[in-house]
């Protein structure tokens, strides 16, 4: 979710590339979040999306000059992801 400093819902985003394991419990997202803001068009991103050059430039296609990613990396995949 992307809250405005007046608390207010600007958007809602579904996770689309889940890890092998979240598959198994989720059902992923099946649209891009891309949000006109005070700030400037943002795309959002969370973990796996980040990984998928093709989502990324999805989201600059369709106006976003930024995204927010939100993600907590184990320590175990962060040599995997070059952390």
């Amino acid at each position: 979710m992307l809250i405005s400093p007046k608390g207010e819902i600007l958007a809602r985003y579904r996770k689309v590339h889940l890890f092998s394991v979240e598959k198994e419990m989720f059902e992923p997202g099946n649209e891009a979040a891309v949000i006109e803001t005070e700030m400037g068009t943002l795309g959002l991103t969370i973990c796996m999306d980040l990984l998928f050059p093709e989502y990324i430039r999805g989201l600059v296609l369709s106006g976003a000059a930024a995204w927010r990613e939100i993600a907590t990396y184990l320590e175990e995949r962060k040599t995997h992801l070059d952390l």
